[in-house]
């Protein structure tokens, strides 16, 4: 399923567009849900499979779903991915006080679809929920846009302090819990703040952990372990 926040809603008529981040607009109907959600409104996340029309070629939603709070996986394909949906609804422009349409309205589906998922939670509820699905569900190689995210979250949420300490709790977590995937792809990315590090300089390191990851190192992280106590025995094509 893909996911879409609502640009507009006629609730007389049943049928509304969404926004998606790489599938453009697409058409929803109220018939196109299992369960009809008791109300829709502008933001709203829905999940859905897209499917053509054949009479003019757009996209119009089925299986159509309201997210619930059990869908931060869902949430989270969006990782590393845009994320970006225009919400402004230029079907039924509104004039401003100049006479000029309103600027285009940019919002974060991400960071729409979580706090979706935890609407009504308490902040120990949605701590547990991060908690189980890094140690169970995450792919090792998102590690990075997690962590981002949970950064962009808790800032976000700055002002709610149970949901603003998330950050340092996941990051905490991270560091307890480090493979040799996830502590590569942070060595690779330069992201040593999720564990703990200042990102100004550089980290060594083990040799096994680059031997393990040596067909994801490109001409900068060769140059980067010219510098590293191990170098010598690192055969890398620079030295050869």
């Amino acid at each position: 399923m893909i996911l879409g926040a609502v640009k507009w809603y006629n609730r007389e008529k049943g049928f509304g567009m969404l926004e998606t981040p790489s599938d453009g607009s697409i058409f929803f109907h109220i018939n196109s849900f299992g369960v009809h959600p008791i109300e829709i409104f502008k933001k709203q996340v829905i999940a859905l499979n897209k499917i053509k029309n054949r009479d003019n070629q757009h996209y119009s939603a089925k299986n159509s779903r309201l997210l619930e709070s059990f869908d931060l996986p869902l949430a989270m394909s969006l990782l590393d991915k845009p994320y970006l949906v225009n919400l402004t609804d230029t079907s039924r422009p509104k004039q401003g006080t100049s006479g000029t349409p309103p600027r285009d309205q940019h919002d974060d589906l991400l960071l729409l679809a979580v706090d979706q998922v935890f609407r009504g939670k308490d902040a120990n509820i949605v701590e547990n929920t991060f908690r189980d699905y890094f140690m169970n569900t995450l792919d090792e190689n998102q590690i990075v846009p997690f962590c981002e995210f949970v950064e962009r979250w808790s800032a976000h949420h700055r002002n709610d302090s149970g949901r603003a300490g998330l950050s340092h709790s996941m990051f905490s977590l991270i560091g307890d819990n480090l493979t040799p995937a996830i502590l590569f792809h942070i060595w690779k990315r330069k992201a040593f703040r999720f564990i703990g590090k200042a990102e100004s300089g550089d980290y060594e390191i083990p040799l096994e952990v680059v031997q393990q990851f040596f067909s994801h190192l490109g001409p900068e992280e060769f140059n980067r372990i010219r510098s590293y106590s191990y170098a010598a025995a690192f055969e890398t094509p620079a030295n050869t």
